[in-house]
């Protein structure tokens, strides 16, 4: 999930600013920097309050969350 809005319960979510953005059919790719250097794309559906520049929350649903290998590309870890 990706909102403007802060969540209720901040354990399972990522606070970041939209720098790029791109459609994709009935969806629209947010690539989402969380600092750090770390930048993460998030497939989600259209929002008109959603644009460049704009803070956003990521929403983690723990019971999907899939962790890959960089060197590898394969899963590492695919249940938390």
């Amino acid at each position: 999930m990706l909102s403007a809005l802060a969540p209720a319960d901040e354990r399972n979510a990522i606070s970041g600013r939209i720098v790029a953005l791109a459609f994709q059919g009935s969806s629209v790719e947010y690539e989402v920097d969380v600092g750090g250097g770390a930048l993460l794309r998030v497939l989600a559906r259209p929002q008109a309050d959603l644009s460049r520049g704009t803070p956003v929350w990521i929403g983690i649903d723990v019971r999907r969350v899939a962790i890959f290998d960089r060197a590898e590309g394969s899963v590492a870890v695919d249940s938390v």
